[in-house]
């Protein structure tokens, strides 16, 4: 078993794992890191208060769900110093009256999702019997942290040190106060966790990847100023509730179109190669598709020749391109 690379090594006990959410390639490239370097302890980003939801759906797969967390009250209820202006530029929130209490409150969401990064390495920590620990902060509104990354279908022929790396310039750091609180609230949990294990590997989204491993280190020199005991400003949220999904909503739902994610999880079962599916998938996508139609519309269907699948092909190829990515 290989040593892990400094990209990714806090410390000869701490790993820190970035991830495109979403993804089935980032979900197969975590997975085959994790397997090369199986470690004690899995650290999530996700509070305790997922922990049990999060947990039953994953040991339903393939089934899809989706854990749910009320919030307490509207974004903008809650930070008061911020102005209207400045919310709807950084968190895009949308400009609308709150007709009632109802319809301000926010909640959060976790899709179980077998090709979503987190939830694949779940998946294969319990098989492993790795131990599992949730280690982001309780909060009553969780505020996001994206961007606009690469094609992770590159991840299929670079590294996930190289592609991480690459694309550091042009990762900005947060600028809530709320991301980077639960920012160091993850590095002092981390702290804990290196105190009980042996080998520890933390999940991150790539967006906040650099940025936690600075808090790491910065802990890791003032450990005194612990977040974690710092005084919340919000109630304590409930424990988030479990719900099944309509298969009519998981094109809404799935980071992969649903289609391409059953083809994962059929592979997974016959225990094949998926590396290819992201692609091939799309093909079988379409002969699948031209078969139900032939049969939805027996004698009165066109014929779907072989020239016309070229032709849609290349006008996916064509759009793939236009829009900077290196799958549709």
């Amino acid at each position: 078993m290989s040593s892990p690379s400094g990209v990714l090594s806090c410390s000869a006990q701490l790993n820190l794992l970035p991830v495109v959410h979403g993804s089935a390639d980032s979900a197969w490239q975590i997975r085959q890191w994790l397997m090369a370097h199986p470690p004690q302890c899995l650290a999530i980003p996700l509070p305790k208060s997922f922990y049990s939801a999060v947990l039953e759906g994953v040991l339903e797969l393939p089934n899809p769900s989706i854990v749910i967390q009320q919030g307490s009250h509207s974004w903008k209820e809650s930070h008061p110093e911020d102005s209207a202006d400045d919310l709807s530029e950084d968190y895009e929130i949308e400009d609308h009256e709150i007709e009632d209490e109802e319809s301000s409150r926010r909640c959060s969401y976790v899709p179980i999702d077998p090709c979503q990064p987190v939830i694949a390495a779940i998946r294969l920590a319990i098989e492993e019997h790795w131990r599992i620990e949730f280690v982001d902060e309780e909060c009553s509104d969780y505020i996001p942290f994206t961007a606009v990354l690469p094609d992770p279908y590159a991840l299929k022929h670079l590294s996930l040190e190289k592609f991480s790396a690459a694309c550091l310039p042009w990762l900005t750091p947060p600028s809530s106060r709320e991301i980077d609180r639960r920012l160091r609230y993850q590095a002092s949990r981390l702290h804990e966790l290196k105190q009980k294990f042996g080998s520890v590997t933390m999940l991150s989204s790539l967006q906040e990847w650099p940025w936690l491993r600075d808090r790491i280190v910065s802990y890791e020199a003032r450990p005194s100023s612990d977040p974690s005991s710092q005084a919340d400003d919000f109630d304590t949220p409930e424990d988030a509730e479990r719900f099944a999904v309509d298969s009519r909503s998981l094109i809404f739902l799935l980071g992969e179109l649903p289609y391409i994610t059953a083809l994962y999880e059929h592979q997974r079962q016959q225990a094949e190669d998926d590396k290819q599916i992201t692609i091939d998938g799309i093909k079988q996508l379409l002969i699948s598709a031209r078969s139900s139609y032939l049969q939805d519309f027996g004698k009165r269907a066109r014929r779907i020749t072989p020239l016309l699948l070229s032709q849609c092909l290349k006008y996916i190829r064509n759009l793939t391109l236009l829009q900077k990515r290196l799958t549709p």
